[in-house]
């Protein structure tokens, strides 16, 4: 009898053509599942559930009438709605909704973004001067004309000057719409005359095209400048600040322009060029935007070197961790808050970005006083601290991107010999 059974279950596998392990699934999971059908067909699931996984060893596993992640069929998220009787609700319309009216990716679309097409409901598109933002569709051009994707003002914009597209020579400024020839040097339209002050400090935006570089091959947007070194020695220009991508070229204003330094690492407008100049020499200061011609940017000037105080062009950025001797320095400065007599060496920090710095003498072996001047060591004293019952020092001071200070650690009158440890954080 037993046999007879067996025999009875081979041949019925074999007429079905279905394998033994397949029905042992299917069999076992008929106990106590509901949802599955299993005859000569093979395995199947009920109306309304799926086996999306692909086993069939945990059945017909989803209900595709309430599933976020397969509703009304494998695959299909609902996703940003609610999934009800196999179809996809969007629960925020005026949020989220199903623009593209495809089951397969559910409410896809957010309405209160930058979509030009469905600002603030689907199919609702943005005119070709108005742009989408947050879901309202904005005129970005009112007081200009739209060149392509940027709204300039053709009047004085070299590069569109009168119309769209029209450019400008390198030796030509935009006057009223007009390409007309401008106050050149070196073949770049002057913007501005800085004299001979420093510390200068000067916010522009490109006024023409520039000219090919050694730190870059093709023509940029740029604005010149023409500076005078008012005496012998460094001089450090940088764009610390800037908003945008900057590069930067230094020129002597003689024939035939030679190129003295360039950069163009500056992203996020952070570039230092340093050049030496004899006094009365012209430099043509070149500030070009790899970005677009409408970036703004800032470029500050300073002397390298300082006679009074022996400081050299040395560049530091913070963080330092620096630290020395007194063996070789001087006393030539002055502090607010310790006596006179100690012997102090002066460091020039290029302020990389704006806001709060910490500045001590942490780990000195000997008594040292602390203090800071802005730009040079004739500079307004800044900040200055002599803790006369330790040994170190702390400043915390807000500084400006780009502007120069110069930090001075002093060896306290009457304190012994011994080496000096200078920490610069920020900003904090």
């Amino acid at each position: 009898m037993r046999g007879d059974s067996i025999a009875g279950t081979t041949a019925a596998i074999a007429v079905f053509g279905l394998s033994a392990l397949w029905l042992s699934a299917c069999f076992t999971n008929r106990i106590h599942d509901d949802t599955l059908i299993c005859d000569s067909n093979g395995c199947r699931c009920v109306a309304g559930r799926a086996n999306c996984d692909g086993d069939w060893g945990d059945g017909c596993e989803i209900d595709l009438q309430t599933s976020a992640a397969h509703c009304g069929g494998c695959q299909q998220q609902c996703l940003n709605g609610s999934c009800e009787a196999g179809s996809c609700l969007c629960t925020t319309p005026t949020v989220w909704d199903d623009c593209d009216d495809s089951p397969a990716n559910g409410c896809e679309t957010w309405l209160l973004g930058d979509d030009s097409l469905n600002c603030g409901q689907c199919d609702q598109a943005c005119g070709p001067t108005a742009l989408c933002q947050d879901g309202i569709c904005t005129e970005r051009c009112l007081n200009g004309v739209l060149c392509g994707d940027v709204c300039v003002d053709t009047s004085i914009d070299p590069l569109n000057c009168g119309n769209c597209g029209n450019d400008c020579a390198s030796n030509q400024a935009c006057f009223d719409g007009n390409c007309q020839p401008c106050d050149s040097v070196c073949g770049l339209c002057l913007e501005q005359e800085l004299g001979d002050t420093v510390p200068q400090h000067v916010d522009g935006v490109p006024t023409g095209n520039g000219l090919s570089s050694l730190c870059w091959t093709e023509p940029l947007p740029s604005t010149a400048y023409r500076f005078v070194a008012p005496t012998m020695g460094p001089y450090l220009f940088n764009t610390f600040g800037s908003p945008a991508d900057t590069a930067l070229s230094l020129r002597l204003e003689e024939d035939p322009c030679v190129e003295l330094e360039c950069v163009n690492l500056g992203i996020g407008g952070d570039l230092i060029g340093t050049v030496s100049l004899a006094a009365d020499q012209s430099l043509v200061v070149e500030v070009a935007s790899p970005g677009d011609i409408h970036d703004a940017h800032q470029l500050h000037i300073t002397a390298g070197s300082d006679p009074l105080c022996g400081l050299q062009a040395l560049v530091l950025e913070a963080p330092i961790d620096d630290g020395g001797d007194f063996n070789n320095a001087t006393d030539a400065l002055q502090p607010s808050c310790a006596p006179p007599g100690g012997l102090e060496v002066a460091t020039k920090l290029i302020v990389p970005q704006s806001g709060y710095y910490l500045i001590d003498t942490d780990g000195s072996e000997t008594d040292t006083v602390l203090y800071a001047l802005d730009d040079n060591c004739s500079g307004a004293e800044l900040g200055c601290d002599d803790d006369t019952n330790d040994q170190d020092a702390l400043l915390v001071l807000p500084l400006i991107a780009g502007h120069a200070v110069v930090v001075v650690v002093e060896l306290r009158a009457g304190s012994p010999m011994g080496n000096y440890v200078l920490h610069i954080e920020g900003p904090l």
